[in-house]
């Protein structure tokens, strides 16, 4: 991810450093494709509704094809496997603590 200081950052440069995530499972729908269509959405959140995301998605990927410099731009994750990826890091750090494991906690505990 980049980090801009206030001379380098646009609106367009934070939208264009959001991602598409397609999680599948019928998940991108139920949310309503903000998921796969979050770069749309950032770039035009009052002018395209959630229903046009898809098609608004697809539509810039395309543009940005045209343009070999723009295709940098763009970012898209396969996050299928979601579940799994916050479990790992989960069970890994803070959120599957153990009693034992803790240090100046209270007796009561």
């Amino acid at each position: 991810m980049a980090v801009f200081d206030d001379t380098e950052w646009s609106f367009v440069k934070g939208a264009f450093e959001t991602v598409d995530r397609d999680y599948g499972w019928g998940i991108d729908d139920f949310h309503h494709n903000i998921t796969d269509g979050h770069v749309v959405h950032h770039l035009f959140s009052t002018s395209i509704p959630h229903y046009n995301l898809s098609a608004a998605t697809a539509a810039l990927r395309v543009g940005l094809q045209k343009e070999p410099a723009s295709s940098m731009l763009y970012h898209k994750r396969d996050s299928h496997w979601f579940f799994f990826e916050i479990f790992q890091f989960y069970s890994k750090h803070w959120f599957f603590l153990r009693k034992d494991k803790l240090h100046g906690t209270p007796k009561n505990m």
